[in-house]
């Protein structure tokens, strides 16, 4: 009103397809802890060229009054310190995923706070994802008592903005709501996700990111696996990665590749959980170093940011992993850095003290 500037930052445009690009990943972060804090901080430390938050954005119904407690303060702190976050979304581009807690299931009674699923009224993503109707089949329930002021408020972000894809430099990203209510196995659906991947075929690297993995070793979990009936799609259209969340710790598998089992998409459509049998096949030759060339999709689970790790000790057990994890990191918080440079992809886990805890490169 007097003229005075009151808040300014400064920020740099989305790198061109010719120049490296630094992108750092995370999941399951904004729970109000000193880990989310220090995190946040680390990655601010990276100067990343963007951010993907990997589901679970907000502890723990995905609430407005969430947001500004424990989203906002901490990924947008004043300044930037281990006890307090960093100033990273006033000045680097960050998309999110929508992850179980951001669209926290009605209770017995049928409610869902009035504030719920805040993803739809404070991001501002992509709007080219397949068409779906509110109340509709593949979207999140609203409480009816709230309904016209939700509408309202989101407008045409809800429900389509829980599906999208753009591009980061040579990067094509491709963003999917893997919430139980998804069904992609419905033939609109997957026409979409076809449909992307298909175009996308010119990019030096195709990632796809949502929230629940379908391949993971941790107990914690474990059973909700109906992401695996998409890996054929992902071969089909050489994705080379796909990132999740969803479980509070670090895993990377082995490039792989998966052919579930006949029946296999008809039994999980029925319960939306259990295990999807299927054959596998390992590249266990691929060691990130000098043999860099990956024959299959390296599977990435990031969601130690922040909330309460799961699993600790199985670190020190892996016997009780999975055939085709190669890497468990469980009992300490972390995150994801990629370096693009060309045909070449650094990728670094890093820990909330900045050590690395692995690494890997991957070439074309």
């Amino acid at each position: 009103m007097d003229g005075k500037t009151i808040f300014q930052s400064e920020g740099h445009g989305p790198k061109n397809a010719s120049q490296p690009q630094r992108i750092v990943l995370y999941g399951d972060g904004a729970s109000g802890s000193l880990h989310q804090k220090a995190i946040t901080f680390q990655i601010g430390a990276q100067n990343p060229d963007s951010v993907v938050v990997l589901g679970d954005i907000v502890y723990d119904r995905g609430r407005a009054s969430e947001y500004l407690g424990r989203y906002f303060p901490i990924y947008n702190a004043d300044v930037a310190d281990p006890a307090l976050g960093a100033p990273l979304l006033r000045s680097v581009p960050t998309v999110g995923v929508l992850g179980n807690h951001d669209v926290a299931p009605l209770n017995a009674r049928g409610d869902r706070p009035s504030d719920g699923l805040a993803y739809y009224l404070y991001w501002n993503l992509p709007m080219n994802g397949p068409e779906l109707q509110a109340a509709g089949p593949n979207t999140p329930m609203i409480q009816p008592m709230f309904w016209s002021q939700f509408l309202q408020g989101a407008g045409p972000r809800f429900p389509k903005m829980g599906n999208y894809s753009f591009e980061l430099g040579n990067a094509h990203w491709t963003v999917l709501d893997s919430n139980p209510y998804v069904n992609w196995e419905e033939p609109a659906l997957k026409a979409w996700l076809e449909s992307d991947l298909r175009r996308a075929s010119k990019a030096t690297w195709r990632f796809v990111a949502f929230h629940h993995p379908g391949f993971n070793s941790s107990i914690a979990h474990f059973q909700d696996q109906w992401m695996r009936l998409l890996s054929p799609t992902f071969e089909k259209y050489r994705v080379q990665m796909v990132f999740s969340g969803h479980v509070h710790a670090y895993q990377r598998s082995l490039p792989l590749t998966f052919k579930p089992d006949a029946g296999a998409a008809a039994k999980i459509t029925q319960s939306r959980e259990g295990e999807v049998n299927g054959g596998f096949n390992l590249d266990r030759a691929f060691d990130g170093t000098k043999a860099t060339k990956a024959k299959g999709i390296i599977y990435i689970i990031s969601g130690a940011g922040g909330a309460e790790l799961y699993n600790t000790k199985q670190d020190d057990k892996p016997e009780t992993w999975q055939a085709f994890t190669k890497v468990m990191v469980s009992d300490r918080y972390s995150f994801t850095v990629l370096d693009l440079k060309g045909k070449r992809l650094e990728m670094h886990q890093l820990g909330e003290d900045g050590k690395e805890i692995d690494r890997f490169i991957l070439t074309q």
